[in-house]
């Protein structure tokens, strides 16, 4: 057995796992740059650079120190946490060392002011609809980076890459991320740094799908503790934040005003216009399309496809690991074939969408020049008299004129008739005899 490992078994961890050639089980880790987010003249920047300094993040977020992936990696999988004395050991090339809960935080520059402080991991991890007041639309509270307001979006992103790190979706909120990024909405107290690096690398030794968290902080307590200055070959990169908000995300919606037109919501429908744009005719113009965010089932089947990809890669780049050990100790290897090739579920539907959406969009526009073939094919209606009468009304009046004088004619004649028939007769007996008579 290999003299740095306590047992085969911290052997095996750390050839099939920890240290796969090319791709090593270490998260990325990066160091921000506070003078670069300075200089960006933000007001965003200026608010999130503040309340790190406040919560006494700036220094251990700007901490920077690049490693040797191999010691992170015998750290990481000869890693034992003792509950009696608070205590965590590991191996360092053989050498077994410890370091104790108030060491851990005195090497991180943190002190004992930072021990007394809230436990992140005692709390409740929150669930997504407890972060609404993050999001720039309440209802999109998805657990999500892209619909996050400008400050949270950027203090995400400093945690995600420095005391709050994560493999995976770079989309997604890490676990008690959320805690933290809660605490600053309610302008919270400072939590203890020290307790959640502590209990985020216990919490890793247990879990083998999670990265390795915290290389440069690990890196610089081995050669701490040990004495022991090593080669270097990884580079702590630095972060420099490019942009306030996730490309695409909606923008805030804001209430109509008298003076000024704000843009519609994400999920509001592209407005019309009903004015003319040109002498030609009136425009058939809709303006450019807001894409709307991917629904919640999309997302999560996307996750779902993204995390089996990953795990086939990395169960065939470990087969192919095994092999080549087994090359060199001249053993039979075992035939993997070749490397899985992944083709996007989604391309197929989105095509589909895409042909159907330009169909209704296609639809639509032939609706509305029918419109307005009718529209011109209908007669013109008689222009009205913005002086006198409306020349309707005045032939309106004149038929009813000409009915009335016809009524009147009607009368007279039968009147005429009525005076002839009793100037010929007596008396008016005769009529009703006749009458009888008949």
């Amino acid at each position: 057995m290999d003299p740095r490992f306590w047992n085969q078994f911290h052997q095996d961890f750390y050839t099939s796992i920890c240290l796969t050639p090319k791709n090593p089980h270490i998260a990325t880790m990066k160091a921000i740059d506070w003078d670069h987010m300075a200089n960006k003249n933000s007001s965003v920047c200026d608010s999130v650079i503040e309340a790190c300094e406040r919560f006494g993040l700036k220094e251990i977020m700007g901490f920077r120190y690049n490693w040797n992936a191999e010691i992170i990696a015998q750290f990481h999988c000869s890693f034992y946490y003792s509950i009696t004395d608070n205590t965590i050991h590991w191996t360092t090339s053989g050498i077994h060392f410890a370091v104790d809960y108030r060491t851990f935080s005195r090497l991180l520059g943190l002190g004992s002011k930072d021990l007394e402080r809230d436990q992140i991991h005692n709390e409740v991890k929150l669930p997504n609809h407890a972060l609404r007041e993050l999001y720039r639309v309440p209802e999109m509270a998805d657990g999500e980076t892209p619909g996050l307001k400008s400050f949270y979006y950027v203090l995400n992103n400093l945690l995600h890459h420095t005391i709050a790190p994560k493999t995976g979706d770079a989309t997604s909120i890490h676990a008690y991320a959320k805690n933290i990024l809660l605490r600053f909405a309610h302008n919270g107290c400072p939590f203890s740094i020290t307790n959640f690096i502590w209990e985020e690398l216990i919490a890793a030794s247990n879990d083998s799908r999670r990265g390795f968290p915290y290389a440069p902080y690990v890196m610089y307590i081995i050669e701490k503790v040990s004495g022991i200055c090593f080669r270097k070959e990884t580079e702590h990169p630095m972060l420099k934040i490019t942009r306030t908000k996730q490309k695409g995300a909606p923008r805030t919606p804001s209430p109509p005003s008298d003076h000024s037109q704000s843009p519609p919501p994400a999920d509001s429908p592209p407005r019309r216009s009903h004015g003319p744009s040109s002498s030609r005719g009136p425009s058939h113009s809709r303006g450019p399309s807001i894409e709307k965010p991917p629904s919640l089932a999309r997302r999560v089947l996307e996750a779902v496809f993204c995390m089996c990809k990953k795990q086939t890669s990395d169960v065939y780049e470990m087969r192919k690991d095994i092999n080549d050990i087994k090359t060199k100790l001249e053993l039979p290897t075992r035939d993997i074939g070749e490397p899985p090739a992944f083709e996007d579920p989604f391309a197929a539907h989105d095509a589909a969408m895409a042909t159907w959406y330009a169909a209704q969009e296609g639809g639509a526009n032939v609706e509305e020049e029918e419109e307005e073939e009718i529209a011109l094919a209908q007669p013109p209606r008689r222009p009205r008299c913005h002086h006198g009468k409306d020349p309707i009304e005045e032939e309106e009046v004149a038929e009813e004129e000409t009915e009335e004088e016809e009524e009147q004619y009607v009368s007279d004649h039968n009147d005429d008739d009525d005076d002839d028939g009793n100037a010929s007769g007596d008396d008016g007996s005769d009529d009703e005899d006749y009458e009888a008579e008949e």
